[in-house]
């Protein structure tokens, strides 16, 4: 099991590194014969596809998990400029770590060909969002998000609830998962392992003696016990749980929007620079909190109806103040 494991930090690591510097995409756009684009994606991929610019639906910007190493980790995720086509094909140009520069880009390509930009997959009242959240639904919401308004400033927050419990627990064990497969697994590949190496040592004919195949339960019982990795496994999870469980706050006036988690600031923007915010619904929900320059992000809370809610009344704080 000790070797599974540091194998596994081993190939994480190795794969974290990579894409913190940066997978590299060619990708080249020419302008063809008959004013048509000659789009290429240089290899490894090697992908090339000629189109007319009156084929050009939108410019679409996707938020995109990166996995990485053999056991297909996720290493984090980056916004994906792509060319969408009428005829279904979707052309990747650019992906970058940060909103604000993805959408630089998009803007460049957008005012060329003169088509529209969206964020696949997303909601919001302002510019660039798939679709419009219907603002009649805000009381059909949850009340784990609330506002209080104060002399034209505006504070709304997560407030924990007993139901918020259950859902914490199914997101702990989402997280840490692959922790939990090697707890199970472990013994049953060390015993699965001896078997096989048993009938191979067989066919070639070294005596190998009698094989001792014990009950299937024990084929599950970890090497170094399950008291050992039971409380590994529950560090970790109180490790995830903390993360998942703390209060997201937002302060808002007509200067500037700040962002907590708890009492420790994580962010803030001036109000007259945000340009849009919108409710990403994959790979997981976030709001995005977009400027020309920055960007915020709020996530880890319980539910998308949660983020729903806390965009509606973050949209409502805005409106009020940017009228004053």
């Amino acid at each position: 099991m000790i070797f599974f494991l540091t194998l596994w930090l081993i190939d994480y690591h190795l794969a974290k590194k990579q894409y913190l510097y940066g997978k590299q995409i060619t990708v080249t756009m020419e302008l063809g014969e008959a004013d048509s684009v000659l789009w290429q994606m240089l290899p490894p991929e090697g992908r090339i596809l000629e189109f007319l610019p009156t084929q050009i639906r939108q410019i679409s910007l996707v938020h995109q998990q990166i996995l990485g190493g053999a056991f297909q980790e996720v290493m984090g995720t980056v916004w994906q400029v792509e060319i969408n086509l009428e005829d279904g094909n979707n052309l990747l140009i650019d992906q970058e770590k940060k909103a604000f520069i993805a959408v630089k880009k998009a803007k460049i390509i957008a005012s060329y060909f003169n088509v529209p930009i969206i964020f696949i997959s997303s909601e919001g009242k302002g510019k660039y969002a798939a679709e419009e959240i219907a603002f009649e639904a805000v009381a059909a919401l949850p009340q784990t998000i609330k506002l209080q308004q104060k002399n034209g400033k505006f504070h709304i927050y997560s407030q924990w609830q007993l139901n918020n419990s259950w859902l914490l627990l199914k997101q702990i064990f989402q997280k840490s998962g692959f922790l939990l497969f090697l707890l199970v697994m472990n013994g049953f590949m060390l015993g699965f392992g001896a078997l096989v190496n048993a009938i191979v040592l067989s066919n070639l004919g070294i005596n190998v003696g009698v094989v001792y195949l014990p009950g299937i339960f024990h084929w599950f019982k970890p090497e170094l016990g399950w008291t050992f990795w039971l409380t590994i496994a529950i560090l970790v999870m109180i490790f995830k749980g903390a993360n998942l469980s703390h209060a997201k706050h937002i302060y808002l006036d007509k200067e500037e929007l700040k962002i907590y988690r708890d009492n420790q600031k994580i962010g803030q923007i001036k109000t007259k620079n945000i340009e849009t915010t919108l409710l990403i619904k994959e790979p997981f929900s976030v709001i995005l909190i977009l400027g020309e320059n920055q960007e915020l992000i709020i996530q880890d809370l319980q539910q998308e109806a949660e983020f729903r809610a806390f965009i509606l009344k973050l949209e409502e704080g805005l409106t009020v103040v940017n009228d004053q």
